[in-house]
């Protein structure tokens, strides 16, 4: 629709939506009905004339006025759509009956308008009424098509015994109006030369049609209610549609004097079958709009069953045999085909592909066919370029001018394998640029030493299919922005470590299905500030996650399990960023830390309640110069070694142990707290701290500020050690001890080292204290529940 068709369809809709107006603001003042001699007399709201009729001398009534209502119609019907209709009527009362003006504004479920204007001509003729009317309609359609019908009607109506309704209606102006127009079904798709051909295409054109309406209906009343049965046939048609009959049956009537419903079935081979129906509430007039006498049913609204246009979505399509190149952007889809199986000329086209891998192509997409293997060869990705291989059953798809995505197709069926490269000795076997996309290949070591599997920088690229087996380095990225995606990706058996990524901003989305498997180091992060969220599994046995200068927030949803003798998780440098570990699981049996946090600025660390850490050898949990905040609220288990927990190094974040914190046997103090000659600010909280120790003290902390054990009053704590102290203080601020039991401790329950430092806590009855400050303890000590003594 051009935009002058556009503005004068508008006006229409306009003047249409205003005469309805009117209508409905004169139906708010009823007209008049007054006796003068032996007549009664009726004045009109909208027009100043007077009317009398001999006949309603003998058959008296108060003459229904003007009126309006609001109609709810839900379920579809043939070709119509559920709607919420205002309408008013303006009656003028003739000698021998009345005319009727009518309109209404209505609006679709779906937010779609429209408007009716109905005139009526309706005569008492004996017990009958026969009436006749016009219309016209205005409807808007769910593609926001705009069609106009202009309709005729009659009727035959009787009180309470049998009625009879005819109408058709007939669409004005456009009958057909466009929706979309595009490219519909595939022929076959097939390469040639460096491009991509179809044989033949399907044109797709999806119409609104309004169809022509001719309808006839039955009523008959039902007893002493007022209400009526009907059924009725229907014939629609239009453009692409045919002709088609139909039939419908239901009940209308009124509920209460001014509340009328309806229910209909409908049922034709165009549209199926319908169950629709609603509720019209009549407000104004003389009062309730339910019918008592024949007189009384001379000013209703006519029934009408094609309020709406009618309109079927038509859609169809036509072959156009032919070859077609198939394009994106306007310019044909280029692709160069590698087959390390080919013979020919080896040109890199469908029917020469190169043999080996060639420099860089200037084509959008380098297909590698199936069952291909290329021996120490690398290839460098083109900026927006797609490295596939074919094979295993995976498909790679294309965006096409013509028919959006579509499947490329297979060189053999879909039965080969996909293609594997083995890089050169110290090169990776990719080299990626921005934009680009590599699926479907397996990157093997196959015995080489080369150095990785994919060297990447720049903005953007997507990873799927792929399997990198071996070397020193599975990826490595530097500098990286905007969004790396790894989908159904697995790295196996790297010697070095297998994602290294080094300074940008890029966020990394791995999902549930990538893996990796037996690799040191499975991730390697500095100085970055992007986001890294992992969803897949992880299994090292080695070295574990590393982060140095790592700002961005870092989400391990998946499974990681790590069991070997170096850290599991270091976090170092100056890291300020934010790290949650949903299902991580740590054993460590000799070497460093379980977790390893120093120099953390800010941020966020938390381990979740169905992760599990655990040691036999080491120094077990280790925060040096920790400044952030740690949640722990998973159960940890150190034992053995000098597997405790170490929080040094002028630390002052606040660290929560939330799950069962279970330390056996570490050769030195279980829990130390130690912030130096410049004191720390550190907040330590426990909740189930449980200590079974032969040497050392059980809990030290030194220059700190606040320490709860059985934080917030809950968990069942205990502390049990033979030769040092079961709590050694020194310097600190505040010290809360909640539901916690200290035995056998050969150095004292507790050892308060200075002054000043303050103690309280509940339950705990007749502990020994040991003071060492030369001048006794001049803090608080506080503990509620029993008697309590101190030296």
């Amino acid at each position: 629709m051009t935009i002058a068709n556009r503005m004068k369809s508008a006006r229409v809709w306009s003047f249409f939506s205003l005469a309805s107006l009117v209508i409905l603001l004169a139906s708010v003042f009823p007209a008049k009905a007054y006796a003068q001699g032996n007549d009664i007399l009726f004045r009109s709201a909208l027009f100043d004339d007077v009317f009398s009729t001999d006949d309603f001398v003998n058959d008296p009534f108060t003459a229904p006025g003007s009126s309006g209502w609001i109609t709810h119609l839900g379920g579809d019907g043939p070709g119509t759509r559920p709607f919420t209709e205002l309408g008013g009527l303006v009656p003028i009362y003739t000698p021998n009956g009345a005319w009727l003006f009518q309109g209404s504004g209505r609006i679709t479920n779906d937010g779609k308008g429209g408007t009716s204007l109905v005139t009526t001509r309706r005569f008492i003729v004996g017990d009958f009424i026969i009436g006749g009317y016009g219309s016209y309609d205005i409807t808007q359609s769910q593609h926001n098509n705009t069609f106009h019908q202009l309709g005729f009607g009659g009727e035959v109506l009787t009180n309470g015994l049998w009625s009879l309704r005819g109408s058709a209606v007939f669409p004005v102006g456009p009958q057909t109006q466009n929706v979309s127009s595009g490219m519909g079904a595939l022929g076959t798709v097939y390469y040639q030369g460096n491009n991509l051909l179809v044989d033949g295409i399907n044109t797709l054109q999806n119409d609104d049609v309004a169809l022509r309406n001719i309808s006839v209906e039955v009523a008959r009343g039902l007893g002493d209610w007022s209400g009526e049965a009907f059924v009725g046939y229907y014939n629609l048609q239009g453009p692409g549609c045919g002709s088609t009959d139909g039939f419908q049956v239901g009940v209308r009537g009124y509920i209460t004097p001014s509340l009328k419903g309806n229910i209909a079935v409908s049922d034709d081979p165009l549209f199926g079958t319908n169950v629709f129906g609603g509720f019209t509430f009549f407000f104004g007039g003389a009062g309730g709009r339910a019918p008592e006498t024949l007189y009384d049913m001379l000013t209703l609204p006519v029934e009408r069953t094609n309020q709406q246009v009618a309109i079927k979505n038509v859609q169809s399509g036509t072959f156009v045999p032919g070859t077609v190149v198939l394009t994106d952007g306007g310019v044909p889809i280029t692709i160069t085909h590698v087959n390390n199986n080919a013979m020919g000329l080896n040109l890199g086209t469908f029917e020469d592909p190169f043999q080996t891998l060639p420099a860089t192509q200037p084509t959008d997409i380098v297909l590698l066919h199936h069952d291909s293997v290329f021996s120490n060869q690398s290839y460098t990705l083109d900026p927006g370029q797609r490295l596939l291989g074919e094979g295993d059953g995976n498909e790679n798809s294309v965006f096409t001018d013509q028919f959006g995505n579509i499947n490329l197709p297979s060189t053999d069926g879909g039965t080969g394998v996909r293609p594997t490269i083995t890089a050169p000795f110290a090169q990776y076997a990719v080299y990626g640029a921005s934009n680009t996309e590599v699926a479907n290949i397996v990157i093997d070591n196959l015995g080489n030493t080369f150095r990785g599997g994919m060297m990447y920088d720049g903005m953007n690229a997507n990873f799927n299919h792929v399997v990198i087996d071996g070397g020193l380095s599975g990826m490595e990225i530097n500098n990286g922005t905007g969004l790396y995606a790894f989908n159904d990706v697995h790295f196996i058996d790297q010697s070095e470590g297998t994602i290294s990524i080094s300074g940008g901003s890029a966020d990394y989305t791995f999902d549930a299905t990538s893996t990796i498997d037996e690799g040191a180091t499975p991730f390697y992060v500095g100085g970055h500030t992007g986001s890294i969220t992992y969803d897949g599994t992880i299994n090292a046995d080695s070295q574990g996650l590393q982060f140095f200068d790592a700002d961005g927030t870092y989400t391990f949803n998946g499974q990681f399990t790590n069991v070997g003798n170096n850290a599991g998780i270091d976090i170092s440098g100056g890291s300020s960023g934010t790290f949650t570990f949903a299902n991580t699981d740590i054993t460590r049996t000799a070497g460093g830390s379980v977790i390893n946090i120093a120099d953390h600025d800010t941020g966020t660390v938390t381990f979740g309640p169905n992760s599990s850490i655990a040691a036999t050898d080491g120094v077990g949990l280790r925060f040096n110069n920790a400044d952030g905040t740690y949640n722990f609220e998973s159960p940890i288990a150190l034992n053995g070694g000098d597997a405790g927990i170490d929080i040094i190094g002028g630390s002052d974040g606040t660290f929560t142990f939330s799950g069962p914190t279970n330390i056996t046997n570490s050769t030195g103090i279980a829990v130390n707290i130690d912030g130096g000659m410049g004191g720390q600010n550190a907040n330590v909280r426990f909740t189930d701290l449980l200590i079974h120790q032969s040497v050392g003290d059980g809990v030290r902390a030194v220059n700190t500020d606040t320490l709860f054990i059985g934080f917030g009053g809950m968990g069942t704590n205990s502390i049990e050690n033979f030769t040092g102290s079961g709590v050694f203080l020194d310097g600190i601020n505040n010290f809360t001890l909640d539901n916690t039991t200290i035995t056998n401790n050969g150095g004292g329950t507790f050892t308060i080292d200075t002054a000043n430092s303050n103690l309280s806590g509940s339950g705990n009855t007749a502990m020994p204290f040991s003071s060492n400050d030369g001048g006794g303890n001049t803090g608080t000590i506080q503990f509620n529940g029993g008697a309590d003594t101190a030296p």
